[in-house]
């Protein structure tokens, strides 16, 4: 979804510690950020690091993504 794409352009452009920080500069919810944040990395759009703590930090190595999506 957009939205979801929008948290990959987010991670890869501000590198956040936490998904509580990217929740925060997507101006979303942190439970529906999360929810997103599995998915994605379920799909291998992004990875999910150590950080500080127990927190994950997500990460996304792209300088640009192309989807396709065929029907």
């Amino acid at each position: 979804t957009p939205r979801r794409l929008e948290l990959v352009g987010l991670i890869g452009r501000h590198q956040p510690e936490s998904v509580r920080e990217l929740a925060a500069l997507a101006g979303r919810d942190i439970k529906n950020v999360s929810q997103d944040v599995r998915l994605l990395e379920r799909c291998g759009f992004i990875e999910l690091a150590a950080g500080r703590g127990s927190r994950k930090r997500p990460t996304a190595d792209y300088a640009r993504l192309d989807v396709q999506v065929y029907f």
